[in-house]
């Protein structure tokens, strides 16, 4: 947890460099604009988190779990692999693109050029295993067009990332608010394509629209808004060697969110993973709001770093919201939540959707740790966390096997989520202390 790749400058040089090409604001702007990014980027994760529940809820409540397994599955192994084809360059370009200046256009062209090769590549690969023949419905179309998907998505993931670094978040839910509603009105394709094949392709429709519209306005416009401010990004070679470490840590953290769903399928089945799905679609909503939160910090301090505490105890008040809110909906009552999805889903997805609630405040823990590693260019940390998040959840649901019910995979995580929190706890504290003192130095 104390290693650190060696990005030149160092933090406090690129930081201090940054701050002399940002256009200064007030101390009182400062946290104003964080906590509006914030809001905007919550509010994108809230509206596309319900809207991508009502889609799959009309799925579970027409055509049962099953389907909803089934598709989730194949839209979840898409996910994992876009997410490692991304190489991580949402986060990536919050930290960067504030610093990128007449650069920016060419740090965007190539990073989407990488992002594009990669999903190609990592979709091919997979193609070729066997699991590909469990998980891809549609047969040869549907292969190809899991590629295609894997493609377009793995762009779709760093686009968000694109409109923070260069200070439009505010456009962030209106663009992942129009894809949910864009899904939502495809799901006539289900009747017509059939199920699982047809639910995949409902889903996926809004998703290429929005690549291709989002990010002719990030390469042509926002990209070259800045061309005449000199950029104060690291050398090439420390940032190539930062961008390698986040992006190994990407595939590790999607190998958890993104690709369990499709790990219950294969050891459980369809229909379980149909009540597993939606619990662990909130859970991933939950950790998106957070990160939305904290990535707003990361851009407004990498930005601009005078009026951190400001800034910090804005983003702090943020998390707690969140965190009390989340609390009240999960845990009070989550069997109500789940009984409007069917008659036996309260039963079957009440109880592990509890422990998701009660994981929370573990989670916030670790994302608040993972910033201020992010912020100070410390891949490491992270790297380490992610690792030891993936692998005992996804082992633990292995060695759970097929006849255990769905509520221990919950306490699983519930467990691994608080542990790590405890590791990372005490180092966490400290940079926060540093942070609300207006120090800069590591995690």
């Amino acid at each position: 947890m104390t290693d650190s790749v060696a990005v030149e400058p160092r933090v406090t040089e690129v930081i201090g460099e940054a701050d002399a090409t940002v256009p200064k604001r007030s101390g009182r702007r400062r946290p104003s604009a964080a906590v509006a990014s914030s809001l905007a980027l919550m509010l994108s994760a809230v509206g596309s988190g319900l809207l991508t529940f009502a889609f799959w809820a009309i799925i579970a409540r027409t055509h049962g779990p099953a389907v909803v397994g089934r598709a989730s599955a194949e839209v979840s192994a898409i996910t994992f692999l876009a997410g490692v084809g991304s190489l991580n360059m949402i986060n990536v370009f919050a930290r960067f693109l504030p610093q990128a200046g007449d650069r920016a256009r060419r740090l965007v062209l190539i990073s989407y050029a990488a992002a594009l090769t990669a999903g190609l590549i990592v979709a091919v690969v997979f193609l070729a295993t066997p699991w590909s023949k469990q998980l891809v419905v549609g047969g040869t179309p549907g292969r190809f067009a899991f590629a295609v998907l894997v493609v377009c998505v793995s762009v779709f993931m760093i686009q968000d990332g694109g409109l923070v670094g260069f200070g439009k978040a505010l456009w962030v839910p209106v663009e992942n608010i129009t894809v949910g509603l864009g899904r939502l009105a495809a799901l006539p394709v289900l009747a017509l394509v059939g199920s699982a094949f047809g639910a995949v392709c409902a889903w996926a429709g809004a998703t290429v629209v929005a690549v291709l519209v989002i990010n002719a306005l990030i390469v042509w416009r926002l990209s070259i808004a800045h061309r005449d401010v000199p950029a104060n990004l690291p050398r090439t070679t420390s940032l190539v060697k930062f961008i390698a470490v986040e992006s190994v840590t990407t595939a590790v953290g999607s190998s958890l969110f993104a690709f369990l769903p499709a790990i219950v399928e294969h050891v459980k089945g369809s229909a379980v993973t149909g009540y597993f799905y939606l619990p662990w679609l909130i859970a991933t909503t939950v950790s998106l709001l957070l990160m939305g939160v904290l990535i707003s910090m990361v851009r407004e301090l990498a930005a601009s770093p005078t009026g951190t505490a400001a800034v910090v105890r804005g983003q702090l008040r943020l998390i707690g919201i969140v965190l009390g809110g989340v609390l009240a909906v999960c845990c009070i009552d989550p069997g109500l939540l789940m009984d409007i999805l069917g008659a036996n889903f309260g039963r079957q997805s009440g109880t592990l959707l509890r422990w998701v609630g009660l994981s929370v405040p573990g989670t916030a823990v670790a994302l608040l740790f993972w910033s201020f590693c992010l912020l100070d260019q410390r891949p490491w940390p992270i790297f380490a966390m992610n690792v030891s998040n993936a692998v005992l959840v996804i082992a633990g649901v292995i060695w759970l096997g097929r006849h255990s019910p769905i509520s221990d995979i919950g306490e699983l995580y519930c467990c691994v989520q608080w542990a790590i929190a405890a590791v990372a706890l005490f180092p966490l504290l400290r940079r926060l202390r540093r942070s609300l003192n207006h120090q800069v130095g590591p995690c």
